[in-house]
């Protein structure tokens, strides 16, 4: 990326580092060495049971974000998300140092004319890198295009929201949870993705997708 501390997601790092000991001596280019050994921090850290993920879609004037950690089933468990403005996300990192990984959607250009609301957004992105960094120097911030959220979750990049949304749904077991939607539920019968909407299913499928990756 050329930002410090800061990367593209791949696969690949973390197929390396579950390597390293093995080719430690192998040559990489100086930015390759900081993403594999980042990917082997986090390996290290989820060994010792500390995976807490905060997961943000980034928005123009508020923001959707999850907060959990995967289980050992694979089912990753909120421990709570919200909407919340732009603001409020900056706050939000120094509020809580409990977090073992930082992870957010980035901007890709898909050869399409964008407004100033996309742009807004990109500026916030940089903010956002910039105070998670601040507040959390010993971590580095992940960062995930939305295509390979899509072909993480769903198998195809062309996937389209409605589709990234169901194939969380259909993720998590009924449960107990009521309603025509049991995994998320009611109020009186709350499923495990209850209080999930709008942007938060965008930060939720960063946080399976940086589990899926680095798992």
């Amino acid at each position: 990326m050329g930002i410090n501390g800061t990367f593209q997601l791949k696969r690949e790092y973390f197929e390396s580092a579950k390597q390293l000991e093995k080719d430690g001596a192998k040559q990489h280019s100086t930015q390759d060495s900081d993403m594999i050994g980042a990917a082997a921090q986090w390996k290290k850290r989820t060994s010792e049971g500390k995976n807490l993920v905060c997961a943000i879609d980034v928005g123009t004037v508020k923001s959707g974000y999850v907060i959990g950690r995967a289980l050992p089933s694979g089912l990753f468990e909120i421990s709570k998300c919200g909407i919340v403005s732009n603001n409020e996300i900056l706050d939000l990192f120094y509020q809580d140092d409990s977090f073992d990984a930082i992870a957010m959607e980035n901007f890709q250009s898909m050869g399409m004319s964008v407004g100033k609301s996309v742009f807004d957004s990109c500026i916030w992105l940089g903010r956002f890198i910039q105070e998670a960094r601040r507040s959390h120097p010993a971590l580095p911030v992940w960062l995930l295009h939305r295509t390979t959220v899509k072909s993480e979750i769903c198998g195809s990049s062309r996937a389209k929201d409605k589709n990234v949304r169901q194939a969380i749904i259909d993720l998590y077991p009924a449960g107990n949870g009521g309603g025509k939607c049991p995994q998320i539920g009611l109020a009186k019968q709350k499923g495990m993705l209850y209080g999930v909407s709008s942007h938060m299913w965008s930060a939720l499928g960063v946080a399976i997708s940086f589990d899926k990756i680095t798992r």
